[in-house]
């Protein structure tokens, strides 16, 4: 029960209890709801029963018959024979009911009155004030939602073993503009990708050729005298250095030495170019 109206109770042969509200959650006006026990004592959540039960006018007042397949109930929405009119209704084989609210993809808040196509029987449902639905799910639909200012969006749904993944389905919509906004901030974020990897690209290149060019410069400088830093000029102290390095197999050198500072370090070497000096 709640605050407002709660009438026409009505108790089926499996237990469920069906009653109509208009202080609970609904399409408007009157709504048909049902529960059952919880078996600890409380009344499970009430559930809305959807369209086509509920509409945005009163509907209330619904029996079934024993097998729960069949029944009635009474409704003033348009279209009827006068104000209020009774109607009769026969049960799927097969369904869940589902409940689907449909919000706005950025601020999360509710669309009012979306149209839902759906792919099962091809059927228009439109939402309530507070963006929300409610039908049955017979097995897996396609829900297509549409509205003036949005991308439509499509959402796949299954009813497998008579259980849902979720007691409530969410379709969030995207403003068209903001689909646009984001397309091209994409395409910009990845045309200034492309130019910064062109730029890039061109430095390094430009440091390789200059890199290139200093190699082949130093390449054509001569020795440099690992004692007293100066450029060599003498090819005869390079090929004494390689007759001794040659009888030496344990001596090592990373630098080679000028004509004086030889003559100077190792006074015998050119006297006895296979003496045993020591470098």
């Amino acid at each position: 029960n709640t605050p407002d109206d709660e009438v026409f109770p009505f108790i089926s042969d499996s237990g469920k209890l069906f009653f109509c509200s208009n202080g609970h959650l609904g399409l408007g006006g009157q709504d048909i709801f049902w529960t059952e026990d919880g078996h600890d004592g409380l009344w499970v959540l009430p559930r809305n029963l959807g369209t086509p039960f509920n509409s945005q006018s009163d509907d209330f007042a619904i029996i079934f018959n024993a097998t729960e397949k069949e029944g009635y109930f009474t409704s003033n929405r348009s279209g009827g024979a006068g104000k209020d009119d009774i109607y009769f209704f026969r049960l799927a084989e097969t369904g869940t009911p589902v409940q689907l609210d449909v919000v706005d993809l950025t601020t999360g808040a509710p669309i009012p009155y979306i149209r839902v196509l759906s792919s099962c029987g091809g059927d228009t449902l439109v939402s309530d004030a507070e963006g929300r639905l409610f039908f049955s799910l017979p097995d897996c639909c396609t829900l297509t939602g549409t509205a003036k200012g949005y991308q439509p969006r499509s959402l796949e749904a299954c009813e497998r073993k008579g259980e849902l993944a979720a007691d409530t389905l969410f379709l969030a919509l995207a403003l068209a503009d903001r689909i646009r906004i984001l397309q091209r901030d994409r395409v910009a974020a990845e045309e200034q990708a492309r130019r910064n990897l062109e730029i890039r690209s061109e430095e390094l290149e430009r440091l390789v050729v200059e890199r290139t060019a200093e190699i082949k410069t130093l390449h054509g400088i001569l020795p440099i005298c690992a004692n007293c830093k100066k450029i060599r000029d003498d090819e005869g102290a390079w090929q004494g250095l390689e007759e001794y390095i040659s009888h030496h197999t344990d001596a090592e050198f990373s630098h080679g030495i000028c004509a004086d500072c030889m003559t100077e370090l190792y006074p015998g070497l050119r006297r006895k170019p296979h003496s045993a000096a020591t470098a």
